[in-house]
């Protein structure tokens, strides 16, 4: 029996994996400002990127970095009341500047109207779907205290409805009605914040300044800002009748049915704010509250806490609208 033959050295050896190929540049937005690093705002391809990497952003001379920042070490609870503390400093931000007081008074005159001609509306469909209902299902009856009782139930029915529809709705007509007010707030916190604000004085005397956007303008950003809360609306109504077992809960149930879905919405709405002007998508609105879900939460819950004030909470949402805009200024992961 021979040993096998040992491999000449001319064999051919296998040849080397071909380098992998750079990965694609980043296209991230400024971490200060948070808009796109082109000059006219509009998200930047892989090149233009790439080119932007190192370079002063257009909007606020940060430099733009070439990857994303790092996630905050901070906990979830520091976190969580941190975002409680901006809820109270943009109140505190647009109770102590006069040039934000008109808007903040805009909202106690407009609400009480479009809540009062609804109302008026309501009652009136509602009475005419009562009469309907009744005779409807007492056609056949003969007068007497059987076909009062039925339309008195049918009524009471019908109102328990129409109330439980109305004050689940209140919070978000309120909302619609502080919509323009809270959407100058915030323009005027990011000019400010940004050193923006050209014309101090002007400002200060309760005119705008140059680098905010005239009060009688009304924006695209807004406009789309209200159909988003009339759509909105649906789905809050299911999430709160999908979420009543939690009135089972000893003590804390209610709380806890309210606070949870408006945490949640109120981040949601006074975020969108900064975020719609900056041309955010959706899914990059649903990322940005992701990566900072405890802030936001810490956020939301005291502005629906606040909600629950009557002609306190018209005040206030506007002014709560500061403090979601700085929430946003302030994140460096954007």
């Amino acid at each position: 029996m021979t040993d096998a033959a040992p491999p000449t050295a001319d064999a051919p050896s296998a040849p080397e994996p071909a380098p992998a190929p750079p990965p694609a540049p980043a296209v991230l937005r400024c971490p200060r400002c948070g808009n796109w690093p082109t000059r006219d705002g509009h998200k930047p391809t892989a090149e233009a990127a790439a080119a932007a990497c190192g370079a002063p952003c257009h909007r606020c001379g940060t430099t733009m970095p070439a990857r994303a920042l790092p996630p905050s070490e901070t906990g979830a609870v520091s976190r969580f009341f941190r975002g409680i503390v901006y809820a109270f400093r943009g109140i505190g931000f647009a109770l102590t500047r006069p040039a934000l007081w008109p808007w903040l008074l805009i909202p106690l005159v407009l609400t009480p109207m479009v809540v009062g001609i609804l109302l008026v509306l309501l009652m009136w469909v509602t009475g005419q779907a009562s009469d309907w209902l009744t005779e409807w299902m007492t056609g056949g009856w003969e007068d007497g205290w059987g076909r009062e009782g039925m339309e008195w139930g049918v009524t009471a029915l019908l109102w328990v409805g129409v109330f439980f529809v109305l004050w689940v709705a209140l919070l978000e007509i309120a909302k619609i009605c502080c919509l323009p007010s809270s959407e100058m707030i915030s323009r005027y916190v990011d000019a400010y914040w940004l050193g923006e604000l050209r014309d101090v004085e002007s400002v200060e005397r309760g005119l705008v300044g140059a680098g905010v956007a005239a009060g009688t303008e009304v924006s695209r950003e807004l406009i789309v800002a209200v159909l988003h809360a009339v759509m909105i609306l649906p789905l809050k109504i299911i999430i709160i009748v999908f979420l009543l077992p939690l009135w089972f809960i000893p003590l804390v149930g209610g709380f806890i049915w309210y606070a949870i879905p408006e945490s949640v919405f109120f981040s949601w709405d006074y975020l969108d704010l900064p975020t719609g002007r900056r041309g955010y998508a959706f899914h990059e609105k649903i990322s940005f509250l992701e990566r900072h879900r405890a802030e936001t939460l810490g956020f939301g819950l005291v502005v629906a806490v606040i909600a629950l004030v009557p002609i306190i909470n018209v005040f206030l949402f506007p002014a709560a609208a500061a403090g979601g805009t700085l929430l946003y200024l302030e994140t460096g992961r954007k």
